[in-house]
């Protein structure tokens, strides 16, 4: 329910080999983790007794301690960019919030393949739509955009997955 923070931890890669010695402590097989949100948040996939979840580590610093908050896949978490790997790997619950938490994975990643695809025809000079607002592409730099923004003029830095947005 609430964050713990230790100063042993060390680092985020620290606070998931803490928990993952605590599921295998009471016999949960760790399957397989990852990170994102740039470290951020660290998705571990369990099983035991033919039972597999998703287990979310929203990690944190405090005071120069790390720390986590975990939360099960049938709490439905409101974070949906769990790689499909680990879901792809995973029974998943039947509880309602895990079925529709995972509904939403799925549907993010859509979203963003879908997004990132649609940014590749964009070229100098097109016009785009991001967040309900009309902008001029000027420049394209790596993955990215600049645009001016129509009704103001403003010059704005456009991600490929504000595209369509």
């Amino acid at each position: 329910m609430g964050w713990l923070f230790y100063p042993s931890y060390g680092s985020p890669k620290g606070v998931v080999e803490h928990m993952e010695k605590q599921c295998r402590d009471v016999g949960w097989k760790v399957l397989k983790h990852a990170f994102t949100c740039y470290g951020r948040r660290a998705w571990i996939a369990l099983e035991k007794d033919g039972k597999s979840f998703i287990l979310l580590l929203m990690i944190d610093k405090h005071d120069g301690w790390w720390g986590y908050k975990d939360i099960e896949e049938s709490a439905g978490p409101y974070q949906h960019d769990c790689p499909l790997s680990l879901l792809d790997m995973t029974t998943g619950d039947d509880h309602e919030y895990a079925v529709k938490w995972r509904e939403g994975v799925r549907l993010y990643h859509e979203t963003r393949r879908k997004r990132q695809e649609a940014s590749k025809a964009v070229k100098v000079g097109d016009k785009v739509t991001v967040y309900g607002k009309a902008y001029q592409i000027i420049e394209k730099i790596k993955r990215s955009f600049v645009g001016i923004q129509e009704a103001t003029g403003r010059r704005y830095r456009i991600t490929s997955l504000q595209i369509g947005t």
